[in-house]
């Protein structure tokens, strides 16, 4: 009698290693933008007012008028603490550790979920987590579909830097309206070359799309919103990230207190226990001390209310 379906008796399973999320988020904002460490609890600016005199033509011997610019605002930004706990009995840990360490495995997510967490309130801001929309220097109102004419709009509202923005920020829906709004016209889309993580190449040459040369990055916690009659509504940003540290180009940054062990998050792990009795299983609590900051608010501007269709639809 042949070998046949009980050759399954004698090969063996291989489990992949990994607990692997089924539909993750894009966040590919984390591509670009900064994490700056600051030393102390709160990341302060002092700003003065847009001039409106720009000095005098003298003729000989005119006199100077003074224009002394000042100190007119302070803007503070701090950190909030996001948060996440999981729980792992030991003794599963211990037995079955090969090939997944699960504390491990575990943390990884809790990373993971702690970055859609700052994704969704950069949007929507959380407390004394500012929204991206408060701290932007121009704010368009759309409520209808995207047009060229509002891309511009927003792009030329970037006043930091030059007017040399460096980032668009949108949902998967909003990229989408970008390129509805150009085929609309008849015309195609820019991308520009980026090298991206590839399981077989390691990194591979691909193309980013971009406007003007700014490169687009898609944040899908940024929330794309149903309305009463059916239709939905987002917002893009376009922004100028990074500090120079000088005068020109202060642009957006998440800031985070100094890194501990090269790490910006922290984990506590603590037994779960009874007056008598271990419950042999201890709670790791993920904890992220971050915040946004934003040097000058004319290097961030927003299209609000974007008309999207979501995708498949």
């Amino acid at each position: 009698m042949p070998i046949g379906v009980n050759a399954i008796r004698l090969a063996d399973d291989v489990r992949e290693r990994d607990l692997i999320e089924t539909r993750p988020f894009k966040i590919q904002h984390f591509d670009i933008l900064p994490f700056r460490e600051v030393v102390g609890g709160r990341d302060l600016y002092t700003r003065t007012n847009e001039f409106v005199d720009f000095g005098v033509n003298l003729d000989n011997c005119a006199k100077i008028e003074e224009q002394t610019p000042l100190p007119d605002t302070e803007v503070r930004y701090e950190f909030v603490l996001l948060g996440t706990m999981f729980r792992v009995c030991y003794t599963a840990q211990d037995r079955f550790r090969v090939p997944n360490n699960i504390v491990q495995i575990v943390k990884r997510l809790a990373t993971r979920r702690l970055r859609y967490k700052f994704s969704r309130i950069m949007d929507t801001g959380d407390g004394a987590f500012p929204s991206l929309e408060s701290l932007a220097g121009t704010v368009i109102p759309v409520g209808a579909a995207l047009t060229l004419t509002n891309l511009d709009d927003a792009w030329l509202s970037v006043h930091e830097n030059d007017g040399h923005a460096n980032a668009i920020f949108c949902y998967s829906d909003g990229l989408k309206a970008i390129w509805e709004a150009h085929y609309s016209r008849s015309i195609n889309p820019t991308y520009e070359p980026e090298h991206f993580p590839d399981p077989i190449e390691g990194m591979r040459a691909s193309l980013r799309p971009c406007l003007h040369g700014v490169r687009i990055y898609v944040n899908d916690l940024i929330e794309s919103r149903p309305q009463p009659d059916g239709t939905f509504l987002t917002n893009i940003y376009f922004a100028l990230v990074g500090d120079s540290g000088r005068n020109e180009g202060r642009g957006l940054t998440a800031i985070i207190p100094p890194m501990q062990d090269g790490d910006m998050f922290t984990f506590r792990m603590t037994p779960v226990v009874t007056d008598t009795v271990s419950l042999s299983t201890i709670n790791v609590d993920a904890m992220w001390p971050v915040g946004l900051s934003i040097g000058s608010p004319s290097a961030l501007s927003m299209l609000k209310d974007v008309l999207v269709t979501p995708l498949g639809a």
